[in-house]
């Protein structure tokens, strides 16, 4: 997705300027823009194809993670949330995790 500069209170969202199938994980960070984040982005990212989308909620510290695209629909499957003491665990083979407190200003 392609995000421009504030056009009053709205984001102006374009096109992608190049394919993004490459994109494994979008990742956003969420102060005053939670509600767009979780639910206008996610739509967006799902619809294009970004297989894993996370939002890092900062005023309730916690990482909210989608998986399990289903590329028909355009939505997420699963969607979790992981609290500050919580970790999160990564979408690789070798099964990695991280702290949600080590994402956390």
């Amino acid at each position: 997705m392609g995000w421009s500069a504030r056009n009053g209170d709205r984001l102006r969202i374009s096109a992608p300027q190049r394919p993004i199938s490459h994109v494994a994980l979008a990742v956003e960070v969420a102060d005053t823009t939670l509600r767009h984040d979780a639910l206008r982005k996610r739509d967006l990212y799902a619809r294009a194809g970004v297989p894993e989308y996370w939002v890092l909620d900062l005023n309730g510290r916690r990482l909210i993670v989608h998986r399990q695209l289903d590329a028909e629909r355009g939505e997420y499957a699963s969607i979790q949330s992981y609290a500050e003491a919580e970790a999160g665990s990564l979408n690789s083979p070798a099964g990695h995790t991280i702290a949600v407190s080590s994402l956390l200003p």
